[in-house]
């Protein structure tokens, strides 16, 4: 490898689209490299951006990506959506409206039997073996990869929840980019943008230290909105001032309400058309129509569609759609709403802090940020004259992911382009102290975060059990508690439920250790010279385990909702703690599942009591027809006690290690 230069690779995977970028730079150069977007998506034409479209044939192989899906092939989009399905129903889970597609798309990765971190990956691999292509065949270099450094550098929305953002990491690695990476990054995609599209305003002298700006980064799917304080400009460095702020109401919802609008403008003519049209009155809507309306526009589209015919209302022309004014308008509208709150939140968070003298503009990045209509119309509710800008990023097609090779490009050791950031949540760990339920807030929401630094650890304890002289390891569960509330209290709400649960595998040994104290008797608590720490590492949540002040295994973190089961208990044996990260260093001795090797359910009064500053877990049933039926409940027990009910499978689990699994409606007394 030439350690003496960098290739620095960014991919913007979108809802709608997606966009790569890079630069081939030596390491000592001080000046800011060429940045190149890879273009040749298709033999037909070029294009900055490649849909982000994936199509699957009956046996779920892939037959097509972006430019390359046949014409007849039933395409899946919104994928990326897909990582963050409960932003798409309400309370009483009903959808919302213009979901529509998203949930097409659902039912048919349902009907293939596979998950969209699994068809994000099949992208994503697709993708990476373009670009490779790509760059050796733009640098005439061969084995390009395996001679320099190489930085791979993925993009997130801000406004995505920690769950999706751990599955697009594991798309990401299951798609095998992370192989032929030196480093893998992630970035936040209104950060970068904000990188990329400073540096011009900075040029400009429309922006100078001090300064503060509101990034709305609007894309396909979703639409960011964070306030940056410029640091210093030479070189660019930003602090967040004001937690970013986030929606579904990028422009693909725009697509989804034109066609609502459009089948009631055409009545039964709308039904009456096929995919082919279909498509073609899409893109034309997509690549054209978006791209040049604006609010008063006084011209008339209309939109070219081989094969259909003519009506006698003149809807339908000469073989062309002529859609009404109207009809344009109120598409672009039915999100401009969610949009301008969004500004106007970010807005007030700078009023709140004093910062609102210092505003200098709002800077409009992302596929949907070059929208003529988007720009007009914020411009219409900022004037001027009031002393805020309104400006459309140069490039901002392709903001992102430039801003996202550039930011990585120019930071080093002794200068970050991020300065500080400001976290989206309170995050905490739940206790228990006597009979009170409590949380021990490790990082505030608001909290100023800068790169490296760490929140307030966690001390970790282990309780004594039969087995842990025999077993070299033990599992350590802590749930996590997540709020995005302005105020909380150390106090646990009764509704509340654990956002996500820790696993560390420690081992036994360090009960003995000499920093190890006893915190309690009977029975024995030890508080170990171990704990969790919890840091942002760019917009993702890392959460790692320290031991004796070095850093430990790595920790397997699940989420709620991607929990089929919960252990019973604060700890278990490594023999039984299974491995569910994909790709995690987190290793048990044994893998076998925690199904098929439980004890039977104990009654309440055979259940360990929880100590002062345990984490109170929160567990449930194995998988199975299991509800909130005590019938139900009982069935699954029962299961349970005929599966060790043999003399063999006794004399197996003869060594307890804290009564198995607690019942649904076991409540902790």
């Amino acid at each position: 490898m030439n350690a003496a230069r960098r290739l620095v690779v960014g991919i913007d995977y979108g809802t709608s689209n997606t966009a790569v970028a890079y630069a081939l730079f030596k390491k000592s150069s001080k000046t800011l490299p060429d940045i190149e977007v890879i273009g040749n998506w298709s033999i037909r034409d070029s294009s900055d951006k490649v849909p982000s479209d994936v199509a699957y044939d009956a046996q779920g192989k892939a037959v097509g990506h972006g430019f390359t899906i046949p014409e007849d092939a039933q395409t899946l989009q919104w994928v990326k959506l897909l990582l963050e399905p409960g932003q798409f129903s309400d309370s009483k889970k009903r959808r919302k409206p213009n979901t529509e597609r998203m949930w097409q798309t659902y039912n048919d990765l349902e009907k293939l039997g596979k998950r969209p971190v699994a068809v994000i990956a099949d992208y994503l691999s697709w993708l990476w073996t373009k670009v490779k292509d790509e760059i050796v065949q733009a640098e005439s270099i061969s084995n390009l990869f395996e001679r320099v450094e190489v930085t791979i550098v993925v993009t997130l929305p801000a406004c995505w929840s920690d769950r999706a953002k751990e599955g697009m990491h594991k798309a990401v690695k299951q798609s095998g980019i992370a192989k032929d990476a030196t480093f893998l990054k992630f970035a936040s995609e209104p950060e970068a943008a904000a990188v990329y599209g400073l540096k011009s305003r900075a040029k400009k002298g429309e922006v100078d230290e001090g300064d503060c700006v509101i990034v709305c980064d609007a894309g396909g799917g979703t639409v960011d909105v964070v306030s940056y304080q410029i640091r210093s400009l030479n070189p660019l460095s930003v602090d967040q001032v004001v937690t970013a702020q986030g929606g579904f109401c990028g422009s693909a919802f725009i697509n989804v309400e034109f066609e609502t609008q459009l089948s009631s403008f055409l009545g039964s003519a709308f039904a009456k058309l096929s995919p082919k049209q279909l498509k073609l009155i899409r893109d034309d809507f997509e690549y054209r129509i978006k791209r040049e309306y604006r609010p008063g526009c006084e011209k008339a589209f209309s939109i070219p569609v081989l094969g259909i015919q003519d009506d006698c209302k003149g809807r339908i022309k000469d073989g062309e759609i002529q859609p009404n004014d109207a009809i344009i308008e109120a598409s672009f509208e039915s999100i401009m709403s969610q949009v301008l709150g969004l500004i106007d939140e970010q807005k007030e968070g700078l009023e709140a802090k004093g910062l609102d003298g210092r505003l200098k503009g709002v800077l409009l990045v992302g596929g949907f940020g070059g929208s003529r209509f988007l720009h007009e119309r914020i411009k219409q509710e900022y004037p001027e004259d009031e002393g805020i800008s309104v400006w459309r990023g140069d490039r901002s097609w392709t903001a992102v992911v430039q801003g996202a090779v550039e930011c990585e490009a120019l930071s080093t050791s002794d200068h970050a382009t991020v300065h500080s950031r400001l976290s989206s949540y309170n995050y905490g760990v739940e206790i228990r102290q006597g009979s009170t339920l409590k949380v021990q807030w490790l990082i505030r929401k608001g909290q100023i975060l800068h790169e490296g630094t760490t929140a307030e650890p966690y001390a970790l304890r282990m309780r004594d059990q039969p087995w842990l002289d025999i077993d070299e390891y033990v599992s350590l569960l802590v749930s996590i508690i997540r709020t995005d509330h302005d105020e909380v209290s150390d106090e646990l709400a009764a509704n509340t439920t654990p956002y996500a649960e820790v696993r560390c595998r420690v081992k036994t040994e360090l009960r003995r250790h000499e920093k190890t104290e006893l915190v309690q008797r009977d029975p024995k608590v030890w508080r170990i010279p171990a704990e969790l720490v919890l840091a942002l590492d760019g917009p993702m949540l890392s959460i790692k385990c320290r031991i004796n002040g070095e850093e430990g295994p790595a920790v397997e973190l699940q989420y709620k909702d991607d929990q089929d089961r919960r252990d019973s208990i604060w700890s278990t044996p490594s023999s039984i703690a299974p491995t569910t990260r994909s790709g995690s260093s987190f290793a048990s001795s044994s893998t076998h599942s925690v199904a098929n090797q439980l004890s039977p359910p104990p009654s309440p009064a055979h259940v360990p009591a929880p100590f002062p500053g345990t984490p109170a877990v929160k567990p449930t049933l194995p998988p199975g027809p299991v509800n909130d039926t005590n019938k139900n409940r009982r069935s699954t027990a029962s299961s349970l006690e005929q599966a060790t009910s043999s003399p063999a499978e006794k004399k197996k689990w003869k060594r307890p290690w804290g009564g198995g699994l607690i019942p649904q409606d076991f409540v902790w007394k």
